[in-house]
């Protein structure tokens, strides 16, 4: 996924959030051991409004309609004293509208599919008033001890605290446009994770990526992340390395939770390739980037908020938005892919913004909720400013 950040991005929200909690239904296996099958899901519906003034092209302000009807499925049983095995699902109908369903945006937002993912597994039916889905949002299957687990399939996997200025978050970051972590596009992936005790874990993820049309997976286009997450008292750390993307990465982050409010701190460091030989998009030179955040937020039981401050210290930055401005034109199908698709891995998963230092800030807040016989409701509104 593409993370870039506008100068100017208004998100207001006002959604319905039904959440579907089936009883348990308990299974006996060939061993008379009990087994778990779940089902549960949400239906959500938003309006969203997105302010585009610094994109002159759009039609002014974008509109839109969003419903989600989510079904997923948990099932779960123990092979013996030591080992459980689960397997999760979750499966998407999709519905949008919107005032201008040609901008780019519109296109961005609903029009398209993920890229490059070794499954597509979804189905869209698009006409020029709106836009229709079905698709698998997670589907994996685990094995766990109380020291090791093992995990492969579709799934999200969320690095970092950060809820969108987060440069740490590498496997499937959350962007600007997002409202909720219900709507992060899962990945397709392999990993596992090591614990050392209740609060610390060692964790490797390896991600594989198909280049467009092509059905073969290239070593160099694999990713993979090495990640320790460690806890004391109210101090959480966490560590990680690898390749992303055809770039090395290091990163940290701390976090401190105090009585007043959660504090964090987190950097990134990239070097990246070289991408030339396009007569339309600018050269870029291996580089080394460093992306730096800094942030506090508080959550109460109606409300939450947050202010953080990012800094993108790339001295490319301005040629590398023109490099993922065509890349995201190749998403909405609005212009020719580059050969091996290499836009795609060069701007693919990454923080990259328009300006060098800016703030961001959020708040929402839960209008209305009850709870009524399983299905709680919940009625929120936020803002995002950036």
């Amino acid at each position: 996924m593409i993370q870039t950040i506008r100068k100017v991005s208004i998100l207001f929200l006002f959604t319905l959030f039904s959440s579907l909690h089936a009883q348990e239904l308990l299974l006996e296996d060939f061993q008379k051991q009990e087994a778990k099958l779940l089902f549960g899901g949400f239906l959500r519906h938003g309006v969203f409004a997105f302010s585009r003034k610094e994109a002159p092209q759009e039609k002014g302000t974008l509109y839109s309609s969003h419903s989600t009807f989510r079904l997923n499925t948990d099932f779960e049983i123990p092979l013996n004293s030591a080992w459980l095995f689960k397997v999760s699902s979750g499966t998407d109908a999709e519905a949008a509208f919107t005032n201008h369903n040609d901008s780019s945006l519109a296109q961005a937002l609903y029009f398209t599919y993920p890229k490059n993912r070794l499954l597509n597994l979804q189905k869209k039916y698009l006409s020029k008033d709106g836009m229709a889905s079905v698709s698998v949002h997670h589907a994996y299957a685990s094995l766990e001890s109380d020291f090791v687990h093992f995990s492969f399939g579709r799934k999200v996997v969320s690095l970092g605290n950060g809820r969108m200025l987060n440069p740490l978050d590498l496997v499937t970051p959350i962007d600007v446009l997002t409202f909720d972590f219900e709507s992060v596009p899962a990945a397709d992936l392999a990993s596992t994770t090591f614990f050392l005790s209740d609060t610390n874990f060692i964790e490797l993820i390896v991600i594989p990526y198909r280049r467009l049309e092509q059905q073969e997976i290239h070593a160099k286009d694999v990713n993979y992340i090495a990640r320790g997450s460690f806890s004391l008292s109210r101090l959480d750390l966490q560590l990680l390395g690898g390749k992303h993307f055809h770039a090395d990465v290091i990163g940290m982050e701390n976090t401190y939770s105090s009585d007043f409010a959660l504090f964090r701190m987190a950097a990134l460091y990239r070097k990246e390739p070289e991408f030339h030989g396009d007569p339309y998009l600018p050269n870029l030179s291996q580089s080394n980037v460093i992306q730096l955040v800094a942030g506090i937020s508080k959550t109460y039981e109606k409300f939450s908020w947050n202010v953080e401050f990012f800094a993108d210290l790339d001295k490319q930055r301005k040629r590398r938005l023109e490099v993922v401005k065509y890349n995201q034109a190749i998403t909405a199908g609005q212009a020719i892919p580059y050969p091996n698709d290499e836009t795609f891995f060069i701007t693919a998963g990454r923080l990259i913004t328009k300006n060098e230092i800016f703030m961001q800030t959020f708040f929402t807040a839960s209008i209305i909720s009850f709870f009524f016989r399983g299905i709680s409701i919940v009625n929120s509104f936020g803002i995002t400013c950036v």
